[in-house]
Order: C-alpha cells, then structure tokens, then sequence
C-alpha cells in the first residue's frame, strides 16, 4: 500500500470518528438545552402559582362571590401557563381566614401544589406601609 493510500484510508477513519463525536455532543447539548428549558418553565410556572394565589387570597378577602374568584384565577392560570394541565383548585373563606389551594401538572409530568393560607384581614391596621 503506498503512502498516498494509507493516508487516505487513515482521514476516513477520522472523519467516522468526528462524526461520532459531533454526533454526541449534539445529543447532550440538545438535552442540557432541553433540560434547561424545562426547569426554567417549571421555575417560573411555580412563581406564577404562588402569586396566583396570592391574589385570589385577595380576591377572597373582599366581598366578591368565591365562585367568581375561582373562575378568575382559572382563567388567570390557564391564560399564563399554556404547557401542563391545572388539577385541582380549592377556595375557602372563613371568618378569621382565606385558603387557596391549587395542584398544577408539569408537560413532564411533575405536580406542583401551592396551599397557601392567610389569616383576615389581609392589611394590618396601620394599612399597607
């Protein structure tokens, strides 16, 4: 075999063996990328729920029917949060408090839940500052 062809057989073999490597490390960028995207939706999506809630707690403590402030936050959460599936909303006003609990399911299939409770009125007597 001359020099000619063992270098042409040898650049073969090199350019199998980038391909495999740029092959790879385009499943893990993709994944890292992927994995990134994910946890930043589910990041925000868990905020977006604990304020939610929060402002149907506020909703709640006026003297707006529960029913509307439960079709408010339905909307308000189904509006924000297009990817994933809302599970289960509860409200509940009593005398001395007001509780909100809401079960949202991630596209990946994890279950976020906010139970959040607070105690009447919801401004202090002094006001807000």
């Amino acid at each position: 075999m001359s020099a000619l062809s063992k270098l042409v057989a040898k650049l073969r073999d090199q350019r199998g063996v980038a391909a495999v490597e740029a092959t790879v490390s385009v499943v893990f960028a993709v994944a890292f990328i992927g994995g990134g995207l994910a946890f930043t939706y589910t990041f925000l999506a868990h905020l977006w729920l604990k304020n939610s809630a929060y402002e149907a707690s506020i909703c709640l403590s006026t003297s707006q029917p529960q029913f509307e402030c439960e079709q408010a936050l339905k909307k308000r959460l189904k509006g924000a949060l297009t990817l994933g599936q809302l599970e289960h909303v509860q409200l509940q006003r009593s005398q001395q408090k007001v509780k909100t609990n809401i079960a949202w399911k991630t596209p990946a299939g994890l279950t976020l839940r906010i139970d959040d409770q607070r105690d009447l009125p919801l401004l202090g007597k002094r006001g807000v500052w």
